[in-house]
């Protein structure tokens, strides 16, 4: 298993209107002092089960795991912002024993489907996000959610366009894409799901 099916798995296990999770977060955008990346970062968005922030590290195999958590410190650049931090792995790959105190654990079982297998202690007060952390975010989001949905939108019109003869789209369309954006990623994606990792 891949940490990209991984993430896919993690995407299909909400809702779709709770959360954001975005893959591959970097610390800052640049390249400072210290550049760490999360695996992913999983924003809890409904007030009524708490906003909080995830970041999740993503074990595909136990060597990898091996080799994480010979330096668990590395990940402190992103988990002090963090209210939850998990590692995510497939079955056969964590022993509870290993896993840092501070962590969460989720696993993927080969019975196909998730079990929690250690909650995150919840981090009451987490550093405030950084401008350079927010800039990250930021671009992640234009390249992994938005990018592709509108993409996808613009595909979606120009074939439309092919059967009618006229695959551009008109000015009034073009006027309307972003709000045509915010209703794929509403209703069709599944981009953004809830409860991957929730403590």
């Amino acid at each position: 298993m891949t940490e990209y099916e991984m993430v896919e798995l993690l995407r299909r296990r909400g809702d779709g209107r709770s959360s954001v999770l975005l893959p591959q977060v970097r610390n800052g955008v640049g390249f400072g002092e210290i550049t760490r990346t999360a695996d992913a970062i999983e924003f809890s968005c409904w007030p009524s089960r708490g906003l909080h922030l995830t970041g999740i590290e993503i074990k595909c195999s136990r060597s990898d795991w091996l080799s994480e958590i010979k330096s668990p410190a590395k990940c402190q650049e992103m988990k002090k912002f963090c209210h939850f931090w998990y590692v995510v792995a497939p079955e056969g790959v964590v022993k509870v024993e290993e896993v840092p105190q501070e962590w969460g654990w989720l696993e993927w079982r080969s019975s196909q489907r998730w079990s929690m297998k250690k909650r995150s202690p919840y981090t009451m007060s987490p550093r405030p996000i950084s401008y350079e952390l927010f800039g990250s975010l930021l671009r992640n989001l234009s390249v992994n959610i938005l990018g592709p949905a509108r993409q996808a939108i613009w595909e979606e019109g120009y074939k439309a366009g092919e059967k009618d003869g006229n695959p551009a789209l008109p000015d009034w369309e073009q006027e309307f894409l972003w709000i045509k954006t915010l209703d794929y990623l509403s209703q069709e994606s599944e981009l953004m799901p809830g409860g991957s990792s929730r403590g």
